[in-house]
């Protein structure tokens, strides 16, 4: 597609501070994902940018026209080789005026696969927009995803002993 520009970033080619602070805002808007709170998001760019000590890094791609951003997606390695995927597609979102515009998506996974030399992992929704892309693209339904959050039990606990004190 004519003027529309994809970019690649890495731990040794880093977006800069305000275009990281404009990543996060614009998956936080435009994601239908659950996981689009801005810290989660930061978190995921910080370990994309190996700017946390134990991470492997990853990469974040952006697909823009004429300076405004369209979609982006952030990958981290995963280090489980061999057991799952070796990257963690993180997140990716398409501009809410262009998420039904299927080329967008296309081409932000195409690009966003290309660079991978591994096997890739997309959580997403049942309700996602992207799983036709993701279908054409060849992804498949492998399994059901349960997750125990640690946070919640304590949320629960320090609950449950205000109520006992309460008594």
């Amino acid at each position: 597609m004519e003027n529309y520009e994809l970019k690649l970033y890495t731990p040794f080619d880093q977006p800069s501070f305000n275009f990281t602070q404009k990543i996060v805002k614009f998956i936080s808007e435009h994601s239908t994902e659950f996981n689009n709170k801005q810290s989660k998001i930061r978190i995921s760019i910080d370990y994309a940018m190996k700017d946390i000590a134990t991470s492997l890094g990853g990469y974040i791609i952006t697909l823009c026209h004429k300076g405004e951003m369209i979609g982006v997606s952030i990958l981290n390695k995963s280090g489980l080789s061999g057991i799952m995927s070796e990257y963690i597609l993180s997140h990716m979102a398409i501009h809410q005026k262009y998420s039904k515009m299927n080329e967008f998506q296309d081409m932000l996974l195409k690009k966003t696969l290309e660079i991978c030399k591994g096997d890739v992992t997309f959580l997403i929704k049942a309700n996602n927009p992207m799983i036709d892309t993701c279908v054409d693209r060849g992804f498949e339904y492998q399994r059901l995803e349960m997750v125990y959050l640690k946070s919640n039990e304590e949320q629960d606990t320090h609950t449950e002993l205000k109520s006992q004190q309460a008594m």
